[in-house]
């Protein structure tokens, strides 16, 4: 009877053990699908960009904040990885703003009170509370994967995102889970952080791109409503900004776009009756 009760013993001993070994490999199995599917996500949207080495877009767009709205026509060129250059005039052709901004810096000419100033980042960030790096500006308006950490090369980053079937034709790419955010900041465990969401359709384009800054208590959502058929370029795009003072919604057309220019002019001269002004 001992010996059957030992016997009776081992074999659920082995039944659990094998259940459980099983469980782990099922779970293993999982998170090397999972991993693979985000490495295959990321690269296959990758290879559905709309690339180019330059381009050039005339944009219609319409500004909306909590107390005034405007439209402006905005030209937007950009020499990939070198400049962007963006020329603003309200609807009515009166001319507003000229930018040159590269990595290491923004010049604006303030055209209506005959201003200009050179920017660093980080000046930017405080004066204006929005922080947009010349990549992330470049890559919003290629729609493009943004890469919120410069010291690392983009699929680098990307491999720590987690990817999910938000529904059959779209899904998520999410660097953290904001129940995991909530509950680190019930426990006091961290003051700073950002969450960064992208959502993709079923043909790899990218539909929209959130950021939430908690450090800097500002929320981007850039929205992309509309790819051109024939080429999949962006032909239309939607931005919501919001910060601690005010929430601004911007919607832009796409009236022309020419790419691949053999010459794209960045015209940026400094007027000598202009006066240079610093950020406060």
């Amino acid at each position: 009877m001992n010996k059957i009760y030992k016997w009776h013993k081992l074999f659920i001993g082995i039944i659990f053990f094998v259940f459980s070994l099983s469980a782990y490999s099922q779970k293993n199995d999982s998170l090397k699908f999972m991993r693979f599917f985000e490495r295959k996500l990321t690269k296959n949207i990758i290879s559905n960009y709309c690339d180019y080495t330059n381009v050039s877009l005339k944009i219609d767009a319409k500004i909306k904040t909590e107390k005034k709205s405007y439209r402006l026509n905005i030209l937007y060129r950009n020499i990939k990885d070198s400049a962007i250059w963006i020329n603003v005039n309200h609807s009515t052709g009166i001319a507003v703003a000229r930018f040159l901004i590269t990595p290491d810096s923004t010049k604006m000419l303030n055209r209506i009170d005959n201003e200009y100033f050179v920017m660093s980042n980080n000046q930017i960030v405080k004066k204006y509370g929005y922080d947009i790096s010349f990549n992330m500006l470049q890559a919003i308006f290629s729609a493009q994967l943004i890469n919120l950490d410069p010291d690392k090369k983009l699929l680098k980053t990307y491999k720590h995102y987690k990817a999910y079937n938000v529904s059959d034709s779209i899904y998520l790419l999410q660097n953290i889970k904001k129940k995991k955010v909530d509950r680190l900041l019930k426990k006091d465990k961290i003051d700073t952080y950002y969450i960064h969401e992208v959502r993709i359709n079923n043909a790899y384009k990218i539909i929209s791109n959130l950021i939430e800054d908690n450090a800097n208590q500002q929320k981007i959502l850039v929205e992309y409503p509309e790819y051109a058929k024939e080429d999949y370029c962006l032909e239309r795009m939607n931005f919501k900004l919001s910060n601690n003072k005010e929430i601004t919604k911007i919607e832009m057309k796409i009236k022309k776009r020419k790419m691949n220019k053999e010459t794209l002019k960045l015209p940026f001269r400094i007027p000598k009756k202009y006066t240079k002004k610093s950020i406060e």
